[in-house]
């Protein structure tokens, strides 16, 4: 990704990073092969230029 930013003259400027539990969810369940409703654990990534636009 930092090659890719730094080719396209992209700098980042400010990165979150948000971890929450949340339950499974119909389609998450299935795929995970876990109970719906059941924990897990949901990570997300916000990285921003200096201007404030998401690039990731």
């Amino acid at each position: 990704m930092d090659s890719m930013a730094e080719d396209a003259g992209i700098v980042a400027h400010y990165g979150e990073h948000l971890i929450d539990a949340v339950p499974a969810g119909s389609d998450d369940a299935r795929l995970l092969r876990v109970r719906r409703g059941g924990p897990l654990l949901r990570r997300r990534h916000l990285t921003s230029n200096q201007d404030g636009r998401p690039i990731e």
